[in-house]
């Protein structure tokens, strides 16, 4: 009797143990997912996990680098030296490298933003321009990759510095982009332009700051509505269009009450149309054949404005090639009190150790903005905490200390302003807690909104303590 038991719990056991083993099979993160749960209803299982040798290897299925960079780093390793790098690293007087930090500073808890200017007055400008703000806009823009793509991050910071400035409106805006489906600060309709971005082949160079601007073969339109959604969005007081325009015609723009119609005369140089009027939205409709459409700039005259200016896949080397005549056209209708710089991702691998040469690149990069810009102060971001997988385990990748070394060598070198995003995130594995409380996405790299907004708060609280000080 007691081993008809014995045997009965047996089969129970095995049972229960193949039925284990079989549903380990499946992948149930896949099968479980749907459009409300992108990461699936059930995690997978292994019944013998315990028991196998566990996966340490890292995996990093997200690389991308900048094939600019690539390029210019082929050119360097068989040229050895790049003699025009070099002449622009060896410009202007050093800092002593005692005085750069090892680790962030901190200033009333939070990471500060190093100041490598000679001077040590990095931010005399965008002051200057904030305590006459009253009288004329202060100006910010902020380039970057898609770490910032869709607004991400910056209209946050936009929002807080205009909480704390003044001042309404999204600021630039292409006539056509790759985010104008998704981004949420502005209703962005376009229709007819054909979009170059820096990085692709193109025999014209018309880049400034932006690094995109749009064409139209013939007629091209495009359209712009405020949101509730954010604050300090919904209108604003002044709207610019700034073009090339190689042939005559008309342009025609609506601001809510009819369209107006704007003769235009062909030129070389930049033109602009300029509409100060309160309004909720903006529309332009171009004739002329062959427009280069620079930009749109939604605004008040008063107060702060933040520009968000995203190229997908860029690693920064390429502003090294804005067009230093039509920066200086343009500075005529939107000058720059600050130039943020958010960059490096794309130029990061889980293998690099060394970003030598990233970093005098970025010091070339500097040096030319400043010659285009010079009205503005600089800022360059560190590249923020990214994650791989360890095994089953999300960890920072190894090489981020890296780059984030080589970019603030290349602002001390630069003599520019620095902020290290990723102390500033936490440091070291700041990515495992960013991605648990989903302020990053799943592919531990790119902040999601709740994230941005996050990441934004600290650093307007780092900027604010940097203008306070003396």
């Amino acid at each position: 009797m007691n081993h008809n038991k014995n045997g009965n719990a047996f089969l129970l056991l095995l049972s229960a143990i193949t039925v284990l083993f079989v549903l380990s099979i499946f992948n149930w993160t896949d099968l479980t997912k749907s459009e409300e749960n992108k990461g699936g209803f059930f995690k997978n299982f292994n019944l013998f996990s315990d028991l196998l040798p566990q996966d340490t290897s890292i995996t990093d299925v997200n690389v991308f680098i900048d094939p600019a960079l690539l390029a210019e780093q082929e050119k360097e390793a068989k040229e050895k030296i790049n003699d025009s790098i070099n002449k622009e690293i060896r410009k202007g007087t050093f800092i002593d490298s005692a005085v750069i930090a090892t680790k962030s500073p901190l200033k009333n808890g939070k990471v500060a933003i190093e100041d490598y200017t000679q001077s040590q007055s990095g931010f005399a400008r965008l002051k200057k321009a904030i305590s006459n703000r009253d009288s004329k806009v202060a100006r910010i823009g902020i380039i970057g990759d898609s770490y910032i793509e869709g607004d991400i991050f910056t209209q946050h910071i936009r929002e807080l510095l205009q909480d704390k400035f003044g001042g309404n409106g999204v600021g630039f805006v292409a006539l056509d982009c790759n985010t104008r489906n998704f981004r949420k600060s502005i209703k962005h309709v376009a229709s007819g332009w054909e979009i170059s971005l820096f990085g692709d082949k193109t025999a014209d160079n018309y880049f400034a700051l932006p690094g995109i601007f749009c064409k139209a073969p013939q007629n091209a339109s495009a359209s712009y509505s405020g949101v509730s959604s954010l604050k300090h969005l919904e209108k604003w007081g002044c709207s610019k269009f700034l073009f090339i325009s190689p042939q005559s015609g008309t342009i025609e723009v609506n601001t809510g009450n009819g369209w107006v119609k704007h003769t235009i005369q062909a030129s070389k140089n930049v033109q602009c149309i300029s509409i100060d009027k309160t309004t909720d939205k903006f529309e332009v409709k171009t004739s002329p054949r062959s427009l280069v459409a620079l930009g749109v700039w939604l605004y008040d005259n008063s107060g702060i404005s933040v520009d968000c200016m995203s190229l997908r896949g860029n690693s920064g080397i390429t502003h090294a090639g804005v067009n230093k005549d039509i920066a200086h056209q343009m500075n005529k209708h939107v000058d720059y009190d600050l130039i943020i710089m958010e960059y490096g991702l794309n130029a990061l691998t889980a293998t690099r150790t060394d970003y030598t040469f990233y970093a005098d690149y970025m010091v070339k990069v500097v040096n030319h903005l400043r010659s285009c810009y010079p009205n503005a102060d600089i800022l360059m971001l560190g590249g923020g905490d990214r994650g791989v997988k360890k095994g089953t385990e999300v960890c920072s990748m190894a090489t981020v200390a890296s780059l984030i070394k080589s970019q603030r060598e290349a602002a001390r070198r630069a003599q520019c302003l620095f902020w290290d995003t990723r102390e500033a995130m936490g440091g070291e594995n700041a990515i495992v807690s960013w991605c648990k409380n989903n302020d990053v996405n799943k592919d531990y790299i790119h902040l999601s909104t709740k994230g941005g907004e996050r990441l934004a708060k600290i650093f307007v609280e780092s900027l604010l303590t940097s203008l306070n000080e003396n």
